[in-house]
């Protein structure tokens, strides 16, 4: 679709990867919401996306584990711009070790942001896209949703989950009008590799995708014309 007065709403834009997509959007001409529980690196991102073209950059605080919050986020996104073309669920966290040395907590930190999040923004964009007709959702998963290895199971489980639920929303929206595309990135060099614990075989950065590279493949799956779905894009390093 032309990407030029389009509406894009993203989570977890105040840093990488979300950051990167909200200014390739901004560099296409659209309008966007950018939304991220960071208001003040938020606040740097509008700033910059204003500066790379986009007409529009609506802030808004968002926590994706809370309901309440998503269903906020695409109201003042209509509200504002008058409709959504685009969502990108972006927002997630990782945590990494052991099943036996996993707790309660990062078990459900790990699941509450990468799959309740999904399934709280995705719902709420759903009425808004099936009353139009047409919207595009295309969700962050990651290559541990194709195949999962030791000491990273919390994280596999939550992008298996979000597999699951994206292959399972495409056949149920695509008849009425409405696009999903799932993108799975093998290692990309931004500030959440940090946080990893116990991970094993981390490349060096500069065999790593950078956050631009996954940022290009959402515009591109988004521009896609409407006689080809890109429903799955794995997308590895080429280095």
């Amino acid at each position: 679709m032309e990407l030029r007065g389009a509406v894009a709403a993203i989570t977890g834009a105040s840093k990488g990867i979300g950051r990167e997509t909200a200014l390739a959007f901004a560099r296409a001409g659209a309008h966007l919401a950018i939304g991220a529980r960071d208001l003040t690196a938020l606040a740097a991102v509008q700033q910059s996306a204003r500066a790379a073209g986009s007409p529009g950059v609506l802030m808004v605080h968002l926590d994706v584990r809370q309901s309440l919050t998503c269903q906020s986020f695409i109201d003042q996104t209509v509200k504002t711009f008058g409709q959504l073309d685009i969502l990108v669920n972006n927002a997630g966290i990782g945590y990494y070790g052991p099943v036996a040395e996993t707790t309660d907590a990062e078990w459900e930190a790990t699941m509450r942001t990468n799959v309740d999040g999904v399934f709280y923004c995705t719902r709420a964009a759903l009425q808004p896209m099936l009353a139009r007709g047409a919207g595009h959702i295309i969700i962050l998963s990651s290559g541990l949703g194709k195949q999962a290895r030791a000491n990273q199971a919390a994280y596999s489980a939550a992008k298996f989950a979000i597999q699951g639920f994206s292959d399972a929303l495409r056949q149920e929206v695509q008849p009425r009008g409405i696009r999903v595309t799932i993108i799975a990135p093998g290692f990309v060099d931004t500030d959440f590799r940090a946080t990893h614990r116990n991970r094993p075989n981390v490349p060096p950065p500069e065999r790593m995708l950078t956050a631009r590279d996954v940022a290009e493949a959402i515009v591109w799956a988004a521009q896609a014309p409407p006689t080809a779905l890109p429903a799955e894009i794995v997308l590895l390093p080429g280095r």
